[in-house]
């Protein structure tokens, strides 16, 4: 929904001569804070309150699929609560559009985030990596750290071509079966955002 998205107030370009070499935006900015920060002072969100949260992102995300915008950049510190505790997506530095008949390639993101088939170097439609990296936050809202973490890019890499991450004991099973949806190394067989499956991911959100 484009409600949860930030909203651009403007764009522009400098004036010839101007001291910045560079295009300028204008966005209207949350007056509170990043997901990640709110994790990093309160840690995991109630399952309750992170279902909430997640709705809001899969809105937000379905509604860039609609209008063949992928994000590629999909992470908690992306996301942001605004003064009502509402999710606005931000950062679209890496977003392309889509429309299936030719593929994208670019390794974009956070490593954490990133789905397996881009630290394979495969070819990609969009829309998948999208919803490997919700199934990440779904993760990290949950338990209040992330499903694949390693020190070294190498050892992370290894982790998520692996696919395998620890459930903790307090996760409910029906966010679990929803993570098993997402977090699908064959991006062919990765749960999509459209209206039908749309609808059973916000049913076991």
């Amino acid at each position: 929904m484009v409600s949860h998205i930030l909203k651009l107030q403007m764009a522009y370009e400098p004036i010839v001569g101007h001291r910045l070499p560079w295009d300028c935006i204008s966005l209207r900015c949350s007056t509170a804070c990043e997901v990640f920060d709110h994790l990093v002072a309160h840690g995991r969100m109630k399952e309750r309150e992170a279902r909430a949260a997640f709705r809001q992102i899969v809105s937000a995300v379905e509604y860039c699929h609609q209008k063949k915008i992928v994000h590629r950049d999909l992470k908690a510190e992306n996301l942001l609560f605004d003064g009502y505790f509402n999710i606005k997506l931000a950062d679209f530095g890496f977003s392309n559009l889509f429309d299936g008949s030719k593929k994208l390639d670019t390794f974009c993101g956070s490593p954490p985030y990133a789905a397996p088939e881009l630290f394979q170097g495969r070819k990609y439609d969009g829309p998948e990596v999208d919803v490997w990296s919700l199934g990440v936050i779904l993760y990290t809202l949950v338990s209040g750290s992330l499903p694949f973490d390693a020190q070294h890019l190498k050892d992370l890499q290894e982790r998520v071509l692996r696919g395998k991450y620890r459930v903790p004991f307090y996760m409910s099973t029906d966010c679990e079966a929803l993570l098993r949806k997402l977090l699908v190394l064959n991006p062919a067989k990765r749960v999509t955002l459209r209206v039908n499956q749309y609808i059973l991911i916000i049913t076991h959100a």
